[in-house]
């Protein structure tokens, strides 16, 4: 069933939802799971929104530093090898 959700974002912003669990890890783990939101203010799908947008930056980041300590070790143009 659904359930109502606070949600609390490492960048100190918080949301409120509803929605249901959609998928969890097993219990070894019991920080993997899936939401599927099913209502929200439109205040929260921005903030959700926007977390979501500086988590994928920074994964960019990484990527792109992970990428330039290659090329350094292996002194090789990664970004002409793809």
């Amino acid at each position: 069933g659904e359930h109502d959700f606070s949600i609390f974002l490492p960048n100190r912003k918080s949301i409120n939802s509803r929605g249901k669990v959609n998928r969890r890890s097993p219990k070894s783990d019991f920080t993997d799971y899936g939401l599927q939101y099913t209502d929200m203010t439109e205040e929260s799908n921005n903030t959700l929104s926007c977390f979501f947008n500086l988590v994928e930056e920074e994964k960019m980041k990484l990527r792109d530093e992970f990428v330039i300590a290659l090329e350094d070790i292996f002194d090789i143009d990664y970004a002409c090898s793809i």
